[in-house]
């Protein structure tokens, strides 16, 4: 992983990554989460489009708490790996509820964007 960046303010505990250690204590929401999505390849990130909301899943973040899917399960699967998914079918969901669903992603793996490009989630 490269970083493009650096703020010295973010860094705090350890965090080990492909042989080396970077202190951070949290991303900043102008430059850091952008980062962070930005950095993965398409394989490493879903997205869709549901309700007007654009939500994104980090698949090389999810654990499998299944938090998102206890939520909204119309939205949600656990897939083979056990990391989250969406599921086939396309429909419309109450945005409230998809901003609950990601914000209960106890490691931040889903994030929500609304039409504007504004991250609401995270």
């Amino acid at each position: 992983m490269m970083l493009s960046h650096f703020h010295p303010s973010h860094f705090r505990f350890p965090i080990s990554d492909f042989g080396f250690t970077i202190e951070k204590e949290k991303p900043c929401s102008t430059c850091c989460l952008s980062f962070q999505i930005l950095n993965l390849t398409m394989s490493d990130i879903a997205e869709r489009d549901i309700s007007g909301l654009t939500i994104k899943i980090d698949r090389t973040t999810c654990i499998g708490t299944t938090n998102c899917i206890k939520v909204a399960p119309d939205v949600f699967i656990l897939d083979d790996e056990n990391i989250c998914s969406f599921i086939d079918s396309e429909g419309d969901i109450e945005k409230e509820r998809i901003i609950e669903a990601c914000s209960v992603c106890p490691v931040n793996a889903l994030y929500v964007l609304d039409k504007e490009g504004k991250q609401l989630v995270p």
